[in-house]
């Protein structure tokens, strides 16, 4: 999951 972040930290925001 962290990968992901790391990787797109556009999605965290949209997660967040």
């Amino acid at each position: 999951m962290t990968s992901k972040i790391l990787k797109e930290p556009i999605s965290f925001s949209r997660t967040f």
